[in-house]
């Protein structure tokens, strides 16, 4: 699936540092085999992912990720969709038919992305979309 495991090992290891990821047990190489610690719980209703405190919940813990340290390697979602779609092709597997659209729109809002370029940096920070 594209997955560069050390990366993910990175990232998941520095979530459990700050105490919002379960704890690694074990990454076995060279397959890349990460093992975490269970932690036991259940989905959250979207109603109650709408209430106040806990949207203040959830950008706590999202102030926390954009706190982490860099890890190594790049993830873009862009090379990610194209990759899957080159995956999908070679399979044969049937596309939807607005497909070439959605595409189209992807390049749309990467150009968009490009447009307003950040200085280059050694190393990626976890990041997400929304601002707390």
């Amino acid at each position: 699936m594209g997955i560069d495991r050390h990366n993910e090992h990175a990232a998941h290891q520095a979530a459990a540092a700050l105490g919002i990821a379960p704890e690694i047990l074990y990454f076995i190489e060279p397959e890349g085999y990460l093992v975490s610690r269970f932690i036991s719980g259940k989905p959250i209703p979207p109603e109650e992912m709408a209430q106040p405190e806990r949207i203040q919940q959830m950008g706590a813990v999202l102030r926390q990720v954009h706190t982490m340290p860099a890890i190594p390697g790049t993830f873009s979602p862009f090379r990610v969709v194209e990759d899957y779609t080159q995956t999908a092709q070679r399979y044969n597997v049937a596309f939807p038919d607005n497909f070439d659209w959605l595409l189209a729109r992807m390049r749309d809002i990467e150009a968009a992305f490009c447009k307003t370029p950040s200085p280059p940096a050694p190393a990626i920070t976890i990041c997400s979309t929304p601002t707390f």
